[in-house]
C-alpha cells in the first residue's frame, strides 16, 4: 500500500474501531446485570436486556472492519476509488456503532 490517503484511511478506521471497543468495554464493569435500552422513535418503548447484549457492538464492528478492511485491499489494486470509498464508509459505520453505544449506555 503505496497510497497515502488509503494508509491514512485505514489509520482512522482502526482508530476508531479502537474507541468503539474501549468505550463499551471500559462502561462494561460498571453496568448492572440488566439494563433498560430505549426506543424514542418507537414511542418511548423500553426494552430490559442483559447486559451482555451489549457486547454485539463492538462484535458488529469487528465484522465490518474486517470486511471493510479485506474489500478495501483486494479491491484497491483495480479500483482506487473503490477502496477509498470502502474505507470512508467503515468510518462513518464505526461512528454510528459508537454513537449506538453511547445512547445505549447513558
Amino acid at each position: 500500500w503505496l497510497d497515502p490517503q488509503a494508509r491514512f484511511l485505514t489509520f482512522v478506521l482502526l482508530a476508531t474501531f479502537a474507541v468503539v471497543v474501549g468505550y463499551v468495554l471500559n462502561s462494561y464493569p460498571g453496568l448492572a446485570q440488566s439494563i433498560p435500552l430505549p426506543y424514542p422513535a418507537l414511542g418511548g418503548l423500553v426494552r430490559v436486556a442483559d447486559k451482555s447484549e451489549l457486547i454485539d457492538i463492538p462484535r458488529s464492528a469487528g465484522v465490518f472492519l474486517a470486511l471493510n478492511l479485506i474489500l478495501a485491499v483486494v479491491l484497491h489494486p483495480w479500483e482506487r476509488m473503490v477502496s477509498i470509498v470502502l474505507l470512508l464508509a467503515g468510518i462513518a459505520l464505526q461512528v454510528t456503532l459508537l454513537v449506538a453505544s453511547i445512547v445505549a449506555l447513558t
